[in-house]
Order: C-alpha cells, then structure tokens, then sequence
C-alpha cells in the first residue's frame, strides 16, 4: 500500500499543475467571483457527492476496521453538498444565470453536461465494483487528494472576495478545506498504510488511482472551459430553446425494437418462460392496484392539472434523470453480440423518452406552483428528505444493474422496470382521459411515448436477437435470477408508490396548492382523502 500511496502524492503533484489552476485560478487579471463561475457545470459532481457517499462507499454492516473507517469517513463527506449551496447564493449563481428551476433541472440533464455525468457515474462504478476495502480505499484517497489540491486553491480566492464583500463562503472556503485534509475524515487510515497487497493487487490498486485523477483532469478541463466561457461571453446556452426543441413529437409511433417490451410478449410463451410472464403480469397488477395508483386514477376528475401538481415533485429525481440510466447503465460500452447491440438500441429509445420533461414542467406551470428560485429547486432534488427516498431508489435500481450485466438479465431489469413504471403512467393516461385532456398536452402520459423514439438506424439482426429473448429456455440459475430481478424491481417501484401516498395523505405540498388555488381560481375544492 506504500507503493500506492506515494503514487497517489505524485499524481496530487501533478493535478496541482493543471490549467484551471495555473491558467485561471491562480491569475491575477480574473476578478475572484469570475474564477469561480464553473459552478453550473460542478452540480452533478458537488451536489451528488452526497448520494455517492452515502449509497455506494458506505458498508451497511461494515465487517472490519478497514470497513469501519471507509464508512466513517463517507458519512462526514456526505454533509458537504448542503455547503456548495451556501456558496452558490453567496455568489448569486441565480441572477447570473437567470434561469427558472425548469432551466436549470434541463441543464442538469443535457448533452451539455452528460460528460460530466458520465465522468461521475463512472467513478460510481469503480467504487461498486471494488468491494474489497483494501481496493476501494485507493479510490477514495485518490479522491481525497485531488480535493486537497483543490481547495487550497480557491481559498486564497474567496478570502479575497470575503474581504470585499463580507460574506462566508464555506464550501471554497477554509470551514472546507480543514475537512479535506486529503486523507480519510472522522477515520484513522493507519491501518491501510499497513496492508500489503500481492503484485496483481498493487496493480489493479494503482491503474484505480490513475484513472481517478484523469476522472478529475477531465472534471477540470470542463470547469475551466465553462468559467472561461461565462467570463468571455461565449456560453450561448438557451435552456428554453433547446428544452422545447428537445421535446419534438412524430406524428405517428415508431415500429420498433421496444415492441417486443410489451407486457404480453411473447405471446407463444410456455413453461417456465411463461411462469416468468405471469409473474411480472401479476407484479403489474399488484402495482395498478395500490392506493396511490388508484388515487391517480380517481382524484379530481376534472383537473387533471391539480391533481399531477398534488404529488409529482415527489417525483422530481425520476422525472429528470431517469434518461441518464438508459445512456449509462444499461447500455454495452462496447457491444459485440447481437443481442447486446439490442439492449443498446432499446437503451437508445428509452432515454428518448424522457425529453418531453421541459414541456411537462412548464405546461404545469411548476415555477409558478412553487415559486422556488434555482437554488431551492437545487435543494429540493438533492436534499429534500422525501425526494431522498426517490434517489436511493435509483441507486437500489443502479446498483441491481452492475449485478446482473448479462444480457438475458439486463433485458428483464429494463423491461421490468419500464413495464411496471407503466403503473403510474397509464395510471396518468385514465385521468387525463377523465379530464378530458387531449392525448397531445401530455403524450407520454396520454401512453404514446414511442412518439419521441428517433429512427435508428436499422439492424434487423440485433433486434431479432431481442424478439427471441423470452422464447429461449431457461436454465435453473437465470430462471431463479430473474425471478429476483421481477421481485426486487417490483419491490422498488411498490416502495416509490408508497412513497408518493404518503405524500398525498400528508399534504407534503397542499401549501402549495392552497396558494395556487387561491390565485387561479375562487371555488377552491378541498384536497381529495
């Protein structure tokens, strides 16, 4: 581990180096807010650091010391998000930008970012797939040392702007600094320094701790560019523009791969192939029956509006940054078979899928329903408690797709998932019918989502390679995991079901809809039971 450890101060040595430090920061012509202006580019990253933490660093039943101080030091590094939001009204990143919370929850789900996402899912999977304390430590080192390089360079930065200014800026600032020593917080790492790792081990641990300061060399290149840009007057982003470009519609559904995603498929199904069908039927059908589920069905029949607004930012995590799993989880970096190319082709139209969530927001006039600026649409994502319970249900939901990367299992997961969100979606399709709400305010809900899938380019072998899936046999071991893969994905959705009932029976956000009600209208009808 010695070997590791000196490797990790050479490489903290070199990222000190990097141009967002000694071309930018460290300048004396750029005034000290303006350096710090890569904020919006930073939210994934900074804001997430939180759930990264605290869903995949963190043992639940740690086993050992190593275990112990890895989870003791994660559960302080998780409070540090709420910090980067002090900052961000500090430097008043809101009236910069001059976004409404639709904006902003655009640009944390764009093209424009999705390197940066990426970058950061990809440290994710490093962690999950390093449970061995002895290999997961390098990895939150690594991290722990390019976060001490870091910050000792914008502390200089926002003393000087402290000293204009007077106000506290504690995430750049020293309060953080004294807590990102570069070495594990709240833990005593001794005992790592003491592990001696066989020659494979060294080098995997190694080839962990280059690719981590190439995660964060790459992180800086986007944050310097961005600030760069803001400063020059070259950032040319208009989330409203593109959001509403984004959410085109065809005129009619595409005939494609996701077909054979249906419920019903296959229709030949026999034996244990179709005990399979029935019991993701029967999971369906538990799910349409839930009390939130029928509530959506039956609440306020004539204002389908109100009723969505009731209990929909419960849901804000789903909605936003569910494309994100189809672009990195569940699609084969590199895929040779057919049936992989299948999986990354019903990947592909997923993702599509979830493009109408500008328009959606804005047609429920979300901005005006809260009234929050950007900052407080930021702290409801990543901090609210009850969102939490959505967010750790896609880690539940991330974590099940690292598990099972076989194809055969990687179908189910994404079929199981899609079907049984269809719960709440078709749920959505019978009270805009009661509402008489035309199928186009709202066509993924109205149960046309196929109506944003774009035209892939054709590969007849890859989807015949899907179509045939579930009329294979099925040996004893997949049969018993996709059973677990049905019972677990259902489990998931059944929980953010109960989740949102709890939201409706509680009037999370009935505040909200009493002030609504009373601006709109004068007739304003209680909340249904």
């Amino acid at each position: 581990m010695q070997a590791v450890l000196k490797h990790i101060r050479e490489r903290a040595e070199g990222l000190a180096r990097h141009r967002l430090f000694t071309e930018w920061i460290e300048r004396d012509d750029v005034e000290p807010r303006q350096k710090l202006l890569f904020m919006p580019e930073a939210i994934d990253f900074v804001m997430g650091f939180r759930d990264f933490n605290e869903y995949y660093v963190v043992y639940p039943e740690p086993a050992d010391a190593l275990e112990r101080a890895l989870t003791a030091h994660a559960h302080e590094d998780a409070t540090h998000s709420r910090l980067f939001l002090e900052d961000w009204r500090a430097l008043a990143i809101d009236d910069l930008l001059g976004w409404a919370p639709r904006d902003l929850y655009w640009w944390m789900t764009c093209e424009e970012t999705q390197e940066s996402r990426r970058l950061d899912f990809e440290l994710i999977s490093l962690v999950y797939h390093e449970p061995d304390p002895r290999l997961r430590f390098p990895i939150i080192e690594s991290m722990e040392a390019a976060g001490h390089v870091f910050f000792q360079r914008t502390v200089p930065v926002v003393e000087a702007l402290a000293a204009t200014t007077g106000r506290d800026y504690p995430y750049f600032g020293r309060y953080h600094l004294e807590r990102e020593s570069g070495h594990l917080q709240n833990a005593d790492e001794r005992a790592f320094h003491e592990v001696r790792l066989s020659p494979a081990e060294r080098a995997r641990a190694l080839g962990l701790v280059r690719r981590v300061f190439e995660i964060f060399e790459r992180h800086f290149d986007r944050w310097e560019r961005l600030a760069r840009a803001i400063r020059d007057g070259r950032w040319d982003v208009d989330p409203r523009a593109q959001g509403r470009a984004s959410a085109d519609v065809r005129a009619d559904a595409s005939a494609d791969v996701s077909r054979f995603m249906s419920l019903t498929h296959p229709a030949d199904a026999t034996g244990t192939v179709a005990e399979l069908k029935a019991l993701r039927q029967a999971s369906f059908d538990a799910l349409w029956d839930t009390p939130f589920h029928r509530w959506v069905r039956e609440a306020w029949p004539g204002d389908f509006g109100r009723m969505v607004r009731y209990f929909l930012l419960q849901w804000v995590v789903d909605n936003w940054t569910c494309a994100d799993y189809f672009v990195f989880d569940t699609p084969y970096a590199e895929p040779l078979a057919p049936v992989e190319r299948g999986i990354n082709r019903l990947s592909s139209l997923y993702a599509s899928e979830m493009k109408r969530r500008y328009v959606e927001w804005e047609t429920l006039a979300f901005d005006d329903f809260t009234g929050w600026t950007p900052a407080e649409a930021l702290a409801h994502y990543w901090l609210d408690e009850g969102v939490e319970k959505n967010r750790r249900l896609f880690a539940d939901l991330r974590k099940l797709t690292f598990r099972y990367p076989k194809p055969l299992h990687r179908y189910w997961i994404l079929k199981c998932f899609v079907r049984f969100g269809d719960a709440l979606m078709h749920s959505l399709g019978v009270a805009m019918r009661r509402a008489r709400v035309a199928d186009e305010v709202f066509p993924v809900f109205a149960g046309s989502p196929e109506r944003l899938h774009p035209d892939l380019p054709p590969d007849p072998e890859a989807d015949e390679a899907i179509a045939r899936l579930e009329r294979q046999p099925v040996c004893p071991e997949d049969e018993r995991i996709i059973r677990a893969i049905v019972a677990e994905t259902h489990r998931q959705e059944a929980r953010r079901s109960d989740a949102s009932w709890r939201v409706v029976q509680d009037g999370i956000y009935e505040p909200f809809d009493r002030r609504w009600q009373s601006r709109t209208r004068s007739d304003v009808a209680p909340a249904p039971a």
